[in-house]
């Protein structure tokens, strides 16, 4: 479990594979929520290209999270999702280099990408469309003093998810409740 953190300013160098904010890889059970990933980037070298700023996750499930100002060279996206056995539901990414990749067999459902022109969502767009995931603007106040982001009372990713149970106390980072 993975919960409740500000993963800020990260930075991932040299060469191989990896995130700069959070690398979930073959842990089934794991889950990953309420967490809020901020200008975290990826710069490597040139024998693997293959990287993304925040988060990668082959498996697990991933909840109400947020990615925001996250840097990756190249297309390479925030959000990295590769597996078949990887739930991602009610998480916003946005401006981001990229937005979300997500491989066939990813349960997608109920996410905003925003801000990566053409980039919010690379993946299958019928996933993207049945799963009922956004691509407009989060209305989202963010402080970078303090690594903090809100999103405005008119936003549209207000009350746009859907309902899951909590595994970590069912609170936001601010701890309101969570509806």
């Amino acid at each position: 479990m993975i919960a409740h953190n500000r993963i800020v300013g990260n930075v991932l160098t040299g060469e191989g594979t990896g995130a700069g904010g959070l690398f979930s890889l073959v842990a089934p059970a794991s889950r990953v929520e309420n967490n809020l990933l901020v200008g975290n980037m990826v710069s490597l070298g040139d024998n693997l290209p293959m990287g993304n700023a925040t988060l990668w996750g082959n498996s697990g499930e991933f909840y109400h999270n947020t990615i925001v100002h996250s840097w990756a060279p190249g297309t390479q996206p925030a959000v990295l999702l590769s597996g078949s056995d990887v739930i991602f539901v009610n998480n916003l990414a946005a401006f981001n280099s990229a937005g979300l990749r997500f491989n066939q067999g990813v349960r997608l459902r109920r996410n905003c990408a925003f801000g990566h022109p053409g980039r919010d969502f690379l993946g299958n767009t019928d996933t993207v469309l049945e799963g009922g995931n956004l691509t407009a603007d989060p209305r989202l106040v963010f402080n970078e003093l303090t690594a903090e982001a809100h999103l405005l009372p008119d936003s549209p990713c207000c009350d746009a998810g859907e309902p899951v149970t909590f595994a970590a106390p069912a609170e936001d980072l601010d701890g309101r409740a969570r509806p």
